[in-house]
């Protein structure tokens, strides 16, 4: 039996995926990415672990998906979501030619005791979550749990990884999107019911922005770890997360701008967005933290045009 991990013991911080397993399809719904990922928090993902069990408290779990279930109905509710959780996390595979591809499971195996759930990972896919030490990506957990558990939020998720896969984490992130891109994205056919095409052929842009994307983007507004770039906002002072990009009158893409936060726990978005204009102060932050720099009074409070406060950015990170 592997070391059952207590709930003072949690790690509510970083996981770490390879690229690999991001780019993977899966059957998995929002809860069940949320459960995973409550298990890859358990895991030191730079390391390789003997022991492929990963063990949970049950209370710890139910109050990390801000389940409201009765304590009565836990165990049947737990064992339920335990059982989708490895059916649907069948990962698949594709080469460049159709017929170059590989289908595993990321979980075999689930127990049960009375207060502790365990989720074994499979061997062969063991590498792809831990041992990372190059081409994997990071996922901040709370940023996670945030995330609807419906279709808004599953997209949502699949955005936040694609958007860590196109990242630096060094410098303000430009992605642009097509709508083809967001459609294939979130897997939205291309035509017919739910295409949001009209009859006549023409595309229900406006419905699709308000249904698919915005609803997405507000949510992403809301993570520490991918910090979306505020770009105007609505009459009823609503967010827009986007630019709408157009060439003679036609949308070509949406574009996004967004930063890595490297220390979601300890430093705001809002500071992020401010510092990373400046990777040269950002870098002396960083040296602070990790005791390579002494703190010393005014450190951060004399370079000109700043509109920012370093001294709440030095508190920040020296937590």
């Amino acid at each position: 039996m592997g070391t059952k991990v207590k709930k003072s013991q949690e790690n509510k911080g970083l996981i770490a995926i390879s690229k690999t397993l991001a780019r993977a399809k899966d059957g998995m719904s929002m809860q069940e990415k949320k459960l995973m990922a409550i298990c890859l928090s358990k895991i030191e993902w730079k390391n390789v672990a003997n022991n492929l069990e990963i063990w949970m408290d049950k209370e710890e779990i139910m109050e990390l998906l801000g389940s409201t279930i009765d304590s009565s109905d836990r165990s049947t509710y737990l064992r339920k979501l335990a059982q989708e959780t490895v059916r649907h996390s069948e990962l698949h595979f594709s080469g460049e030619d159709k017929d170059e591809w590989e289908d595993m499971p990321l979980f075999t195996r689930r127990k049960s005791t009375k207060n502790q759930l365990m989720m074994e990972l499979y061997q062969g896919a063991a590498d792809l979550v831990q041992g990372l030490e190059c081409e994997y990506i990071t996922l901040f957990l709370r940023d996670i749990l945030r995330f609807d558990s419906n279709i808004d939020g599953l997209r949502a998720y699949t955005l936040y990884e694609h958007l860590r896969m196109n990242s630096d984490n060094r410098r303000t992130n430009t992605r642009i999107i097509s709508t083809k891109e967001f459609k294939e994205l979130f897997n939205i056919p291309k035509d017919g019911k739910g295409s949001y095409m009209r009859e006549n052929g023409g595309f229900d842009r406006a419905n699709f922005e308000k249904r698919v994307i915005e609803p997405v983007l507000k949510m992403l507004g809301t993570c520490e770890h991918v910090v979306l770039h505020e770009r105007g906002r609505k009459p009823n002072g609503e967010r827009i997360y986007y630019t709408k990009l157009k060439k003679h009158g036609l949308v070509q893409g949406y574009e996004l701008m967004y930063t890595i936060n490297k220390y979601p726990r300890a430093v705001k978005p809002e500071t992020i967005i401010d510092v990373q204009e400046n990777p040269v102060d950002l870098k002396i932050a960083q040296d602070v933290k990790e005791g390579k720099k002494k703190p010393k009074k005014n450190t951060f409070n004399n370079f000109e045009g700043r509109k920012y406060d370093f001294n709440n950015l030095e508190s920040q990170l020296l937590k």
